[in-house]
């Protein structure tokens, strides 16, 4: 993620292109795993990476970054707009019914947004915005998303 990252970053100062990166933390995640054990979590992880990936542009990239931690890096994006219609893509797809073995799974998702060049120029940044966005996403309840600056977010 970090080398892919970089790449595409280095790419949009080059072109002066933009870069979105969406930072995305499943809400409750934990019951699952103190309900189902381990092995149901981690069926549901594969199903909601898969269920990020369908969300996407063939350029872009989902990457699990531990625990229940997703960041999804969307590759020259036109404006903030774009990162948010793309978030409430995510949380609707993982807002859905989860089914294992007769097993019916929710879940919820927080999701903050931090943007290339506006809210830093490498990925330690953008994460770093990101992951406080997403805190901030939580803080207003299940489902929702923030961008790390108001400013864009009022845009988008």
């Amino acid at each position: 993620f970090l080398e892919r990252s970089r790449e595409v970053l280095s790419r949009a100062a080059r072109h002066g292109g933009a870069v979105g990166l969406l930072f995305v933390d499943l809400d409750g995640f934990k019951r699952v795993n103190d309900t189902h054990g381990h092995s149901g979590g981690d069926r549901l992880l594969k199903s909601v990476a898969e269920g990020l990936l369908a969300c996407v542009r063939e350029e872009d990239m989902v990457a699990r970054m531990g625990g229940d931690e997703f960041c999804v890096l969307l590759d020259g994006i036109k404006n903030p707009r774009d990162a948010a219609i793309v978030a409430q893509k995510l949380i609707g797809e993982l807002g859905r019914l989860f089914v294992f073995d007769g097993i019916e799974l929710t879940i919820a998702a927080s999701v903050g947004i931090s943007c290339y060049p506006k809210d830093g120029t490498d990925i330690a940044a953008l994460l770093q915005c990101a992951d406080s966005a997403m805190y901030r996403a939580k803080e207003n309840g299940s489902n929702a998303f923030r961008f790390h600056s108001g400013e864009a977010e009022a845009a988008a």
